[in-house]
C-alpha cells in the first residue's frame, strides 16, 4: 500500500426513515482498506448509535482488515455497509449526522442510502440494464 489512509466527511445529511442501508461504489486495491462511521453534525466527531469506523464492513471486508497483498481487487459498484455488533444506520434517520469513510489505497466513486438490502438508489442508470424500470435502478441486486 502506498501513502496514507485519507478520511472524507460529508456535509451535514438527513434522511428519511425509510433508507435504512448504506451503500458504496468502491474499488479497494490489494492491500487497501475501507471504513465508514456516522458522525453526529456538530464538529466533535462524536459517534453515534455504535456505527463506528472501527466496526464497519464493506462487501464483507471487515474493519481493520485488508484486501490481501496477493489478491484481486475488491471492485463493487453496490457493495453493502454494515457494522458488526448489530447497530443499524437506519437508527439515526431523521437525525442531522454527517458520514465519515476512511480508506487507503481505494476508490469512492458514490454513495447512496437505500429503503432494502438489495441497494436500488432509484437513480437513472446512464445505459439502461437489467431490471430497470424507465432507465432507473429500481430492484437494486434483488
Amino acid at each position: 500500500m502506498t501513502g496514507q489512509p485519507g478520511t472524507l466527511t460529508t456535509r451535514p445529511l438527513v434522511w428519511d426513515a425509510a433508507l435504512q442501508h448504506l451503500f458504496v461504489n468502491v474499488v479497494i486495491q490489494p492491500a487497501g482498506f475501507f471504513q465508514a462511521a456516522v458522525l453526529d453534525a456538530a464538529d466533535d466527531g462524536q459517534v453515534l448509535a455504535g456505527l463506528s469506523l472501527a466496526n464497519s464492513t464493506v462487501g464483507g471486508i471487515g474493519a481493520g482488515r485488508c484486501v490481501g497483498d496477493e489478491a484481486k481487487p475488491f471492485d463493487s459498484t453496490r457493495a453493502r455497509v454494515q457494522w458488526e455488533g448489530g447497530a443499524q444506520i437506519g437508527a439515526v434517520s431523521g437525525k442531522t449526522v454527517r458520514l465519515q469513510f476512511r480508506f487507503a489505497a481505494a476508490s469512492l466513486y458514490s454513495f447512496w442510502l437505500a429503503p432494502s438490502a438489495c441497494g436500488a438508489s432509484g437513480g437513472y442508470l446512464g445505459g439502461g440494464g437489467p431490471g430497470s424500470v424507465g432507465g432507473r435502478d429500481t430492484k437494486g441486486g434483488c
